[in-house]
């Protein structure tokens, strides 16, 4: 079963459903974690950071939903394709493997959408600053073409050494929620167009 075979099974409401929730929980996670640490130094690390180097993203961070929200959301909906593909594949596999290995593949999946989320802050920072100054305008440019891939490595490397734990245990949780609703949609009688999926394979 190729993985656009096994997306099909689940059906297209189903899965833009199913994203928009995954994608604002993704987005929760992040902001989590983020007001975690707002009382301590890294906070204050990320503010000077990003105002020296992106410049318009002040002390305080306003710009949270550029910064966190958006490319949190958006990293989530990038790779959820693949963890459902997966999961999908996995129905076959007796209960108490398919749920470990939905375990795992969500600590994976958080592995990932830190570097999805640094691939699409910078983004996102760009379209926050704009209309653009004319003097800005250069270096803007150059975020928006050169920074999705620094950040998705510098993402992809720091974040899950300043929150490993976060990322398992939040990576776990979301990996048998995911697991819980594709089991239950599969086993759905109704299924692609209304109809029963086992006469729809026919």
């Amino acid at each position: 079963m190729n993985d656009r075979t096994g997306l099909r099974q689940l059906g297209t409401g189903f899965l833009v459903g199913l994203g928009l929730v995954d994608g604002i929980l993704g987005a929760t996670i992040a902001y989590g974690t983020f007001e975690a640490q707002q009382a301590g130094p890294l906070r204050d690390g990320i503010a000077r950071t990003g105002a020296s180097i992106l410049g318009g993203v002040g002390p305080s961070i306003t710009h949270l939903w550029a910064l966190i929200w958006l490319p949190a959301f958006c990293g989530t909906l990038a790779l959820l394709p693949i963890l459902l593909a997966y999961l999908v594949r996995q129905q076959a596999a007796p209960p108490g493997r398919y749920w470990w290995r939905a375990s795992v593949a969500g600590i994976g999946f958080g592995l990932a959408a830190c570097a999805a989320t640094g691939f699409f802050t910078p983004i996102f920072l760009t379209l926050s600053a704009f209309p653009w100054q004319d003097t800005e305008g250069l270096r803007w440019l150059v975020v928006l073409l050169v920074g999705p891939t620094l950040f998705a490595i510098t993402y992809a490397v720091v974040l899950p050494r300043l929150y490993v734990v976060t990322i398992i245990a939040t990576g776990i949780a979301f990996g048998l929620f995911n697991a819980m609703l594709v089991r239950w949609r599969l086993a759905t009688p109704l299924n692609v167009g209304g109809r029963d999926r086992r006469s729809a394979d026919r």
